[in-house]
């Protein structure tokens, strides 16, 4: 009776043992999923650029672009030649400017190393073709946030999107402007040694 009642005892042990482990065979997966899941989005924001402005020279210029495209398709295209809505239009493009320098700082499309395209310009990645994409993945940004500033201000006002002089120009100036800045990196990048 004795020897039944040990066996007894480790084969209840055994039974315990096993739904512990089966337990923690099934939380495992999960628990490793989260794990994964926590590093690679910790990770993504511990690759960010430092937030600096190295080349101010080219920060200047890039300003001078968006607000010579915003006065160019106000003056050109939008309103056909009327003075009228050029105020409008310098405060549109300095709106776009103002969220450039921060799609660029996210970026770091103002270091030094943005020429290249931050690889390097001993890196096959590097060049003109690499600056070119930084310059669209930043314009791409931009105009991300600047519609969803649109739709914000549109909610507030209570009107549509696209009503104000200012939000009329947005869609050519996304359309032109993806290519404009992706080119003038491209450019930059082929003439700066």
């Amino acid at each position: 009776t004795t020897n039944d009642k040990n066996a007894a005892l480790m084969l209840r042990d055994d039974i315990e043992a096993e739904d512990g482990n089966n337990e923690k065979n099934m939380t495992q997966p999960v628990q490793s999923f989260f794990e994964k899941l926590l590093s690679s989005i910790e990770s993504s924001f511990t690759k960010l650029p430092p937030l600096i402005v190295e080349d101010t020279s080219v920060l200047f210029y890039d300003v001078f672009l968006l607000i010579n495209l915003s006065l160019s398709i106000s003056f050109w295209v939008v309103h056909r030649m009327s003075f009228e809505y050029i105020g409008t239009a310098l405060s549109e493009g300095s709106l776009l400017c103002i969220i450039w320098i921060i799609s660029g700082l996210y970026n770091g499309a103002f270091l030094l190393s943005a020429v290249d395209g931050h690889y390097g310009s001993d890196s096959e990645e590097g060049g003109p073709k690499a600056a070119g994409m930084l310059g669209l993945s930043t314009f791409v940004t931009t105009a991300n946030i600047r519609i969803v500033v649109a739709l914000i201000m549109a909610l507030i006002e209570h009107r549509p999107v696209g009503s104000m002089d200012g939000e009329m120009l947005m869609p050519s100036e996304i359309l032109f402007g993806i290519a404009l800045m992706s080119l003038w990196r491209s450019l930059h990048s082929y003439y700066t040694p």
